[in-house]
């Protein structure tokens, strides 16, 4: 769903482009007013298709971490609080743990 979403947000990014391109240097309501709204539909549609990634992607990582016995409790509970958490405080939390992960290694 998150490509779909992703692909339309490109869709009416070109859209906005077209728009724009007809606006006489802003002189031209209309066309200026379709750019402005489909410009701030391409942002919401681009964060709504980033939320929807990161929520399936936390999802399939605690699939992952609840199947394989080689991860330890600490694992498991990091993914249960991520889950609890908006999108963008899972990513910031997944890279933090990505980062020491590495830095262990």
């Amino acid at each position: 769903m998150a490509w779909v979403v992703l692909i339309v947000a490109a869709l009416t990014d070109v859209a906005m482009a077209v728009a724009l391109k007809y606006t006489d240097r802003w002189k031209c309501f209309w066309p200026s007013l379709l750019g402005l709204l489909f410009a701030n539909a391409a942002i919401y549609l681009l964060t709504h298709s980033l939320k929807e990634s990161a929520r399936r992607h936390s999802l399939h990582r605690l699939h992952w971490n609840q199947r394989d016995r080689h991860h330890d409790d600490r694992d498991l509970a990091l993914s249960g609080e991520c889950l609890a958490r908006t999108a963008l405080e899972h990513c910031t939390d997944l890279n933090r743990y990505c980062r020491s992960k590495l830095l262990k290694a």
